[in-house]
């Protein structure tokens, strides 16, 4: 095996590793090309428990391999960079960002932009915003416009490594039509607009399970005084669906097709949502809540639908009690998935927020899979990224010790294999 670096305390050994780690594996042919072993102290896998002493193999941006060093052969090409205090963990996933701000914003009135995709209008606007996706974690994003009623379909984006141009779209666009992005407000009118626009949703869901007639007439017995037929069977119709390219991805949403989100600001505003809930079983998105939504856990419960949460506390009306919205959830066994209370570009003390709620007794693995595989699964790439495992893309985070401990620090970030994120190196 090539060796690349051991651990070592000294400031020069330290710049040695990042030198020929990202020599390595950053942003080259070459480097996807050869084969990448990690020997760290931990691997978090997520979909499994913890790995010690653990190795994971790396190659043409995928996982190829994971398990304990008694386990995995290191090839002798393969580069190595090991560490025994370091841990690794797949790389964070945020649900919902709408346009790098914050989680819950304006949901008020009632448009219908169903069949705007947000990837046409990826823009970014600086190195520095995309940077600093990565900086916390982050090496997916699910990029949402905001807005009441439907908003349009999301975009999944991820973090690139800063370049001497200006960025473009095609550096960090990972995908198009991630979910279908909704808004509601508790006002009739909000209301009345998803009562009709369900409604047509449903009349299209049940006519295209209808049995479609033959377009052909039946056979009948060759007669010569039989005449002709005039039948040529009944032609097919378009669906409502079909006319309608504003209505189909709703189709899509009840037909478990495209995740829909659906952000609801106020705990009074789940409460006037239930009827319409109630109304149309088959319309079950996952709920975009915000940090007071603590109020109306029942009605989650009741739902059994994942939901969205900001890492953020609240206080109790004229009290200093302090109320963990997320623990609340996670004590429920309701799925979550946490998303950063405050905005990009920064993305302030996302890890630290994270370990808060580990400390407020939610455990190690429930908060990490928060984070990773949980958004991952309802956002349905759970099949390419979420958890370290053979055959999914190699989205990483290096940690010097345990990613919940308040010494720990982020020290590196991949995406595909891709270094885009090193806390050694020079801003």
């Amino acid at each position: 095996m090539t060796l690349i670096a051991m651990a070592s305390g000294s400031k020069v050994g330290r710049l040695a590793i990042v030198a020929l780690f990202v020599a390595c594996v950053a942003g080259s042919v070459a480097a996807q090309e050869r084969m990448l072993a990690l020997h760290v102290g931990r691997a978090w896998t997520v979909s499994g428990k913890p790995i010690d002493d653990a190795v994971i193999l790396l190659e043409n941006g995928k996982i190829t391999r994971v398990g304990s060093a008694a386990e995995v052969e290191i090839p002798e090409t393969a580069d190595l960079l090991e560490n025994p205090t370091w841990h690794v963990t797949p790389g964070f996933i945020h649900a919902y960002a709408a346009a790098f701000g914050m989680p819950t914003g304006d949901f008020s009135g009632a448009s219908n932009s169903a069949d705007r995709q947000i990837a046409t209008d990826v823009k970014p606007m600086s190195w520095e915003v995309i940077t600093a996706a990565a900086k916390a974690g982050f090496t997916r994003l699910n990029v949402v416009s905001m807005g009441g009623g439907f908003a349009g379909q999301g975009a999944f984006v991820h973090p690139a490594r800063k370049q001497n141009r200006d960025p473009r779209a095609d550096d960090i666009l990972a995908g198009s039509g991630s979910c279908l992005a909704m808004g509601f407000d508790p006002k009739t009118s909000s209301k009345k607009f998803f009562r009709e626009a369900l409604g047509k949703a449903t009349k299209a869901r049940e006519d295209a399970a209808k049995p479609k007639k033959s377009t052909k007439a039946e056979s009948k017995p060759e007669s010569s005084e039989s005449a002709p037929s005039e039948s040529k069977g009944a032609e097919s119709k378009p669906s409502e669906a079909a006319k309608d390219p504003k209505l189909s991805p709703l189709v899509d949403v009840l037909e478990k097709r495209l995740p829909g989100i659906l952000g609801i600001r106020a705990p009074h505003g789940l409460l006037h949502m239930m009827p319409i809930l109630k109304e149309f079983p088959a319309f079950r998105p996952i709920l975009l809540l915000g940090p007071d939504c603590w109020r109306s856990l029942d009605l989650v419960k009741e739902l059994g639908v994942p939901v969205i949460l900001p890492t953020a506390s609240v206080l109790r009306a004229d009290t200093d009690i302090e109320i963990p919205t997320a623990v609340r959830f996670f004590d429920a066994g309701i799925p979550v998935a946490l998303v950063p209370e405050n905005p990009a570009p920064a993305f302030t003390g996302f890890a630290y927020h994270l370990a808060e709620v580990v400390r407020r007794g939610v455990s190690r693995d429930d908060v990490l899979r928060s984070v990773t595989l949980t958004p991952a699964e309802i956002l349905g790439i759970q099949g390419e990224v979420g958890s370290l495992g053979a055959g999914k893309s190699a989205d990483l985070l290096v940690w010097s010790g345990d990613p919940f401990a308040p010494s720990s620090r982020l020290l590196r970030v991949m995406v595909a294999g891709t270094v885009v994120h090193d806390s050694e190196e020079a801003p």
